[in-house]
């Protein structure tokens, strides 16, 4: 069907045009964005807000997952986001019906990204996600609510179409990654709207959202905990490391005492490499630690303290 509905008492809209309109620049970067919040209601950018660093800042470090931006750092190449021609139905008289306006797809490549990074994208295919795109001038392009709210919501991803093939370098091209997906049918071109660069003190292409973290336990004792801090990106044997953690960016718990346990001094060396110390605890206690720092998302490390 199509997803127009008609009105009776127009016969078409009005067609002036102001002198100055906005107008969106070639797609630069991407930005994922969940399309509802943990509560229900929708996620949106708030033009009303003050739009700088602590407020980007604020959505791309976001503790919830369903209140966080993930913006794609990298430069879009060979950018498509083109809407395929409408469907029609057709008669024996040769007259036609349009049936839907097209599905509109969103296509681009991440020029000399690792492998690794598809391990980050398709954790997306599971989600029901919406997506912004950040044009050239830096503009932030979405959904306008038109409710009278001021908020730029994220456009929906059609379910089960994000599609990523990772490309090998040649000798005429470098490595790089094709991502692809549709949009929602929901979306209508014309709900379309944008907070213009210029109404934001910061600019969106500094953008870098939140790297993996992996910690991993070397050894233990009564009293310490040795650990790596790393995130997944390098070689098979030497993953990069995640450095200057800090006692207060960690929490250590005794999970059969349910207590917390007081980390008295943290030491890195080598870089990523962390002992951490504590008063002593008793033999086969359970423990979890958790650690938390700026653009960083890490697992919760657990294990068995032995004597």
């Amino acid at each position: 069907m199509s997803n127009k509905i008609c009105s009776c008492d127009a016969v078409v809209g009005n067609l002036a045009l102001p002198k100055c309109s906005p107008i969106f620049g070639k797609p630069s970067r991407i930005i994922f964005a969940p399309v509802f919040k943990s509560d229900g209601t929708k996620f949106g950018i708030d033009s009303a807000s003050a739009l700088d660093t602590t407020y980007f800042n604020g959505l791309q470090f976001a503790v919830d997952p369903n209140a966080r931006i993930y913006p794609v750092p990298a430069d879009l190449k060979n950018v498509k986001f083109e809407r395929t021609d409408p469907d029609y139905q057709e008669f024996e008289d040769k007259s036609k019906y349009k049936l839907n306006e097209g599905s509109k797809s969103f296509e681009a490549i991440l020029p000399e990204v690792s492998n690794l990074y598809l391990q980050e994208l398709e954790k997306a295919e599971c989600s029901s996600i919406g997506f912004y795109f950040v044009d050239v001038n830096g503009t932030i392009v979405g959904i306008d609510s038109q409710d009278g709210t001021g908020l730029l919501y994220s456009m929906p991803i059609a379910k089960g179409t994000m599609d990523y093939k990772f490309i090998h370098a040649t000798d005429t091209t470098i490595q790089q990654i094709m991502v692809r997906f549709e949009v929602a049918s929901s979306v209508c071109d014309s709900e379309m709207g944008a907070i213009l660069a210029s109404e934001m003190p910061y600019d969106l292409r500094n953008l870098v959202g939140i790297m993996g973290g992996t910690l991993a336990e070397v050894s233990n004792t009564l009293t310490g905990i040795v650990l790596t801090a790393k995130m997944i990106y390098g070689s098979v044997g030497v993953k990069v490391p995640i450095t200057l953690l800090l006692s207060g960016d960690m929490v250590l718990y005794n999970t059969t005492t349910s207590a917390a346990i007081v980390i008295t001094s943290v030491t890195e060396a080598p870089n990523g490499t962390y002992t951490l110390v504590f008063a002593a605890q008793t033999a086969s206690d359970a423990y979890t630690l958790t650690a938390t720092k700026e653009a960083f998302s890490f697992n919760v490390l657990a294990g068995t303290l032995t004597a």
